[in-house]
C-alpha cells in the first residue's frame, strides 16, 4: 500500500537515489512525492549539482595532483568548474 511521504523521508530516499541505492518497492513513493513537492524537487537538483562539483574537483585535484608541482588547480580547471556555478546558478 502506498503511504505518503514525509519531507524528510523523502531526503533520505533522495540521498540514498543518488547513491544508487533506493529499492524498487521506494521509488514509486519517492517520485510521487517529488511530483507534488516543488521545495524537494529543488532540494533534488541541489544534491545533484553538488554531487557532480564534488565529482570534478575529485577529478580535477586527482589530476593536478598528480602532476609534477601540482599543489593548485590550473586555470583551464578552475574555468570548468566556474562554468558549472555560473550555469547552475542562471537555472535557478
Amino acid at each position: 500500500m502506498f503511504t505518503w511521504l514525509s519531507c524528510k523521508r523523502y531526503s533520505q530516499r533522495s540521498s540514498r537515489k543518488l547513491d544508487g541505492q533506493l529499492s524498487l518497492v521506494e521509488l514509486p513513493g519517492y517520485w510521487f512525492h517529488h511530483v507534488i513537492c516543488y521545495t524537494c524537487r529543488r532540494m533534488t537538483r541541489h544534491f545533484g549539482f553538488i554531487d557532480s562539483v564534488s565529482q570534478c574537483l575529485g577529478d580535477c585535484m586527482e589530476e593536478e595532483l598528480s602532476a609534477p608541482g601540482g599543489d593548485t588547480l590550473s586555470p583551464e580547471k578552475s574555468r570548468q568548474i566556474q562554468a558549472m556555478l555560473e550555469k547552475q546558478n542562471s537555472t535557478e
